[in-house]
Formats: structure tokens, C-alpha cells, sequence
């Protein structure tokens, strides 16, 4: 958690001049550990938790703001998104064993499935979006409505290639 937002006192400026990487680490480490409101890496069982979460961070790099990225054209850096992927899915995976669930800890959640095949393609304009009509706000607000945390998280670790 240091590591994330610092050593004592560093909570109070947690959010001013991060760089994205760290925003990344803290957002993994903090939402990896935590069980009922309560940190949970205090008696060394959620080990692996803890290094996938450093892992994720080790490849992810560069210090631009995430929502400038579509406005300006920017296309992310595929190597910090394949790390950070990494590391999502070695988080899922050791929170599985922790459950006692040694494989397939998302297996039981049901696909997204077809909420809305054409959704992904409002994110892929050149304009950064600038162009998505009210219809398109609709369709994107339904989509992203529809789905569950466990549901994106499945995505996500379904969609990860072996490295």
C-alpha cells in the first residue's frame, strides 16, 4: 500500500500530481486487498494478490491523463495494457484461491453476452466521441448499465492471450 500512495501522511495528497502508473497501483492494491471494508493483507495470506498487483503496475507507463487519450487520438501504449491486463487477471486468479476456488473463480458468471454488439464501436471513432449523438449516448448508457462488475472483470480475463 506504501508503495502506492506513499509512506505516512501521503494519503492527504494521494490525488495531486500522481502519474497514471501510480493512480493504476493505487487503484489495483487498494481494490485488490480489501475484503468487507476491511484490508485484508495484514496476516500475509493474500501474498499473490499483492504481487499481481505490482506486477500490473511494473509495464505500465507514461503519465498523460486516461481521458485526454480519445480526444487527442492518442492510441494507448499496448505494452502498459497487456501488463495491466497481466495483472488484473493474476489478481482475479489469486483471489479465486484465496476463496478456495483454485480455477475458474469468474467460470459461474454469465457472459455479457450480446447487451449490445454494435456498443464498442461508439469508442472507436476518430473524433474522440465528439461525434456520438443522443441515440448513440443512449445505446452506450444502456450498455454499460447492463453489465456487472463480475461481467466486465470476465471480459477482461477471458479476453487476456497468454504472454
Amino acid at each position: 500500500i506504501a508503495a502506492a500512495i506513499g509512506a505516512a501522511g501521503g494519503g492527504a495528497n494521494f490525488h495531486n500530481d500522481m502519474k497514471k502508473k501510480d493512480k493504476v497501483a493505487a487503484a489495483l492494491v487498494l481494490r485488490g486487498l480489501a475484503k468487507n471494508g476491511k484490508f485484508s493483507a495484514a496476516d500475509g495470506g493474500d501474498y499473490g494478490m499483492i504481487k499481481a498487483a505490482d506486477e500490473a503496475i511494473v509495464g505500465a507507463t507514461g503519465d498523460g491523463k486516461i481521458g485526454e487519450s480519445a480526444a487527442n487520438g492518442a492510441a494507448a501504449d499496448a505494452n502498459s495494457v497487456k501488463n495491466i491486463a497481466k495483472g488484473m487477471k493474476g489478481i482475479v486468479d489469486a483471489a479465486g484461491t484465496a476463496a478456495g476456488k483454485k480455477d475458474g473463480v469468474l467460470k459461474d458468471v454469465q457472459d455479457a453476452g450480446a447487451a449490445d454488439a454494435e456498443t464498442g464501436k461508439l469508442f472507436g471513432t476518430a473524433a474522440g466521441g465528439n461525434d456520438a449523438g443522443a441515440a448513440d449516448i443512449k445505446k452506450a448508457a444502456e450498455a454499460v448499465s447492463s453489465v456487472s462488475g463480475e461481467q466486465i472483470l470476465k471480459a477482461i480475463v477471458d479476453g487476456i492471450p497468454e504472454f
